[in-house]
């Protein structure tokens, strides 16, 4: 209970005091121990007591009874005062907008206990026309307790199942005096909505068989969110004679869009025709449903025919035509029966059981077979009568055709191709045939038989599988194409499709070929300085019966850098007749100093290509030799202290290597009595193979007699150092 003292009359602590009211004049109030004392105190008595006794028991009884109710309704007063209270954070929640079907946005109420004591939450219930378009999605609130001033809290979703303004109340019920607590949730429900125009389509009467009767039925989106458009059906009992003729031209429309669907009507059978044009989209009704009707119109014959004539053509006279058929309906609203068939005219038969007899309802309909079979050369007519028991006209359908006698025969009697290269395809050549008979002609297959048809191939079949009209030709171009040499013979065969003998054209020809002859199959270039070159001569010959052709020359190996093509002494891409040669001329240059082997290979369009020629050469290091053009010089007599004229001394290197100058000087015992005048040589370090360069000298005697030197050559080659002895004598002034 609420432990608040009450002031007197029941008033509350916090509530204002309410005037008083003067009280009437009154007794004062009996205790019941008062009574009790009175009545043990009364004589006794056997009489019953008396009426007042009485009234004073019942106004007794009436305090304790009255007693009793106001302590037991202070006790409820109490407990409902200290109860939990159950005080939501918004009394209305507005959701906003969803569309139809999906979830829109979700929001958040806190409860509160604003009680004194712990508040249990049961129950979260939405009522109201629209409850089952809002849901709890997460609470954390019930069936636990929630001390005094705390809070739980729940998510409120909308998840609309109808357009338009949705509302509804959500009771939190639970242990509170203000319990279930109510909160009101309102969201607006939004969907594409489906208009049509016109919402039903009647086409009127319409002639059965005849133009087919045209409607437009525009869609549009009247509502807010865009409408996607899915399948467009047409059902029910006729709905075979309604069709769409053209498509939206998108499936989806926005709000305000529109598109119109072409509808048709051909009806098959008189007499009231509906159907049902149904559009899939996805708006809440999920499908856009408009009645097809239209009045089917007959005013001809009790039977309609799928043919108003049968031309079978050409046939070739004792032969049997393709199946032709007329297809037979009953266009009127009950049934009808066919009595009889009948078949007129030289060469026209029924095939098949037919018509005759069958009973057909509304729009049903069956199929009489005929064929034509001429017994002569020449146009035949008839006619296809079809009587009906419910009608006295007749339906009757015209037949012709024409009896022919084609005839195959070849202009062209032989082909010969004379002489071509084998693995080569020849020019083609014509084959004419021609139909000298009196009807078209149909060829069947057009094919090459013989031993040799190997050798032979059509290029272009202008024959087979076509008709040939009198007195017209075909041409077949067949080309010869030998595998080896020697002569070849084949037949083209041309057979007709209907069943006339084939007609056969003899083929020939000779298939020759190159042949490539080599005067040797190996070069050796012996043994070569890698400064210097060796070339060798091969000799290509045609040793075959068809022009030769050399589709290449190339240099393989591990060597073959050290090779190369220097000359072909004929032009490669005319060819060599038979008996011609060819002459082919290859350099070795060695890089290195040992065995290099490589191969000529020749590409060729002879038998055995590529022919294969080996290479075999032996690189020498490069050597140099040194050599001097005199091996002494005599200066003869002089005045001692004058200079003799120069002399030239030239210096050569007469092998394959580089020659190094590596120092020139004078030695001797009187080697100041000679000079080195500066030369080519001079300032140069080597001598390339087969270079030279020159040194001067000159003699100057410094005393009387005779004087000797040598010039002293230091070189990279053998023999070094060189030696060239120079003489002079001084005479005395």
């Amino acid at each position: 209970m609420l432990d608040l003292p009450l002031r007197p009359g029941g008033q509350e602590p916090d509530s204002e005091p309410r005037p008083r009211e003067p009280a009437p004049a009154a007794e004062p109030a009996r205790r019941p121990e008062d009574a009790a004392d009175e009545m043990r105190r009364a004589p006794r008595s056997d009489t019953p007591p008396t009426r007042p006794r009485r009234r004073r028991r019942r106004r007794s009884s009436r305090a304790r009874l009255f007693l009793l109710i106001v302590v037991v309704a202070a006790a409820v007063a109490g407990w409902f005062l200290s109860a939990g209270r159950i005080d939501p954070s918004s009394t209305a929640l507005e959701l906003g907008e969803a569309r139809v079907g999906q979830p829109g946005e979700s929001v958040e109420l806190v409860v509160v206990n604003g009680g004194l004591r712990p508040l249990v939450v049961r129950r979260l219930d939405f009522t109201g026309e629209a409850a089952a378009d809002f849901r709890v999605e997460g609470s954390n609130c019930l069936d636990r307790p929630l001390p005094r001033g705390e809070n739980c809290r729940l998510t409120v979703a909308f998840v609309p199942r109808a357009r338009g303004p949705r509302a509804a109340v959500l009771e939190i019920d639970g242990a509170a005096r203000n319990s279930p607590a109510e909160v009101a949730v309102r969201g607006l429900a939004q969907a594409p909505q489906v208009g049509l125009a016109p919402e039903r389509l009647d086409f009127g009467g319409t002639p059965v068989d005849g133009a087919p009767a045209s409607a437009e039925l525009t869609i549009s989106n009247i509502g807010r969110l865009p409408l996607e458009l899915g399948r467009v059906r047409i059902t029910g009992e006729h709905a075979a004679e309604f069709r769409r003729d053209r498509r939206c031209p998108s499936t989806r429309l926005d709000p305000g869009e529109a598109c119109a669907f072409g509808i048709e009507f051909a009806p098959r059978v008189a007499g009231e025709r509906t159907a049902v044009l149904t559009i899939a989209n996805d708006s809440p009704e999920g499908e856009a449903v408009v009645p097809l009707a239209g009045q089917g119109l007959w005013d001809g014959p009790v039977l309609a025919a799928d043919q108003t004539e049968l031309d079978f053509g050409e046939q070739r006279v004792g032969t049997r035509s393709a199946v032709r058929t007329v297809r037979l309906r009953n266009p009127m609203p009950g049934a009808v029966t066919i009595s009889g068939v009948d078949v007129s005219g030289d060469g026209f038969v029924p095939a098949g059981r037919g018509c005759a007899g069958a009973s057909l309802g509304p729009g049903e309909s069956c199929t009489q077979a005929l064929a034509f079979q001429p017994g002569t050369e020449r146009a035949v007519r008839g006619a296809l009568d079809v009587r009906a028991a419910e009608s006295a006209e007749r339906v009757t359908i015209p037949l012709r055709g024409v009896g022919v006698e084609p005839k195959l025969a070849r202009v062209t009697s032989e082909v010969s191709f004379g002489s071509t290269r084998a693995g080569l395809r020849s020019a083609s050549q014509p084959v004419v045939f021609a139909n000298e008979g009196t009807g078209t002609l149909r060829l069947a297959r057009v094919g090459l038989e013989g031993a040799g048809r190997g050798s032979f191939v059509v290029r272009r079949d202008g024959c087979s599988k076509r008709g040939l009209a009198p007195e017209k030709r075909c041409t077949v171009e067949v080309a010869f194409t030998p595998g080896a040499a020697g002569a070849a013979r084949a037949e083209l065969e041309v057979v007709p499709a209907e069943g006339l003998p084939a007609i056969r054209v003899p083929l020939s020809g000779r298939g020759v070929v190159a042949g490539l002859g080599v005067d040797s199959e190996r070069l050796d270039f012996g043994a070569v300085y890698r400064t210097r070159f060796e070339d060798r001569a091969l000799t290509l010959t045609n040793v075959g019966s068809a022009p030769l052709t050399i589709r290449g020359l190339r240099l393989e190996g591990s060597a073959a850098d050290d090779y190369r093509i220097a000359a072909v002494g004929c032009r490669l891409d005319l060819g060599l007749p038979p008996g011609d040669t060819c002459r082919v001329s290859i350099r070795f240059t060695p890089t290195v100093d040992d065995g290099r082997r490589a191969e000529l290979v020749i590409d060729h369009n002879g038998p055995r290509s590529p022919a294969k020629v080996a290479l075999v050469a032996q690189g020498l290091a490069p050597v140099p030799v040194f050599q001097a053009s005199a091996r002494s010089f005599d200066f003869g007599a002089l005045p001692q202290g004058r200079a003799s004229a120069i002399e030239t001394l030239t210096l050569s290197n007469t092998g394959a290597g580089w020659l190094d100058l590596r120092r020139i000087a004078l030695r001797g015992d009187h080697a100041e009595d000679f000079e080195i005048v500066p030369g080519t040589c001079d300032g140069v370090p080597a001598l390339a193979p087969g270079g030279s360069c020159t040194v001067g000298l000159r003699f100057t005697a410094k005393a009387a007699g005779d004087r000797r030197g040598v010039v002293v050559v230091e070189h990279g080659a053998s023999g070094s150092p060189a030696r060239v002895n120079l003489f002079g004598t001084g005479a005395r002034p």
